[in-house]
């Protein structure tokens, strides 16, 4: 890697078209005592966001849609 180059640069406009991002908050009921997320409510965290993605960018009714 050269000294003008760095791996933090964020990417251009452009590679983000077409990305969808919702915001999760991971709170202290989803982890066990070592703070890690346990993996059914990942499951459920990711499908909510599924769920948005539906809804605010497809613009169709997620429940229908099965």
């Amino acid at each position: 890697m050269s000294a003008g180059t760095s791996r933090s640069t964020p990417p251009d406009r452009a590679a983000l078209e077409g990305l969808f991002s919702a915001p999760v908050r991971v709170r202290f009921s989803h982890c066990d005592p070592a703070g890690i997320v346990y993996f059914p409510r990942w499951f459920d965290l990711m499908n909510d966001v599924v769920e948005d993605w539906f809804a605010e960018s497809l613009g169709l009714d997620y429940r229908g849609f099965h």
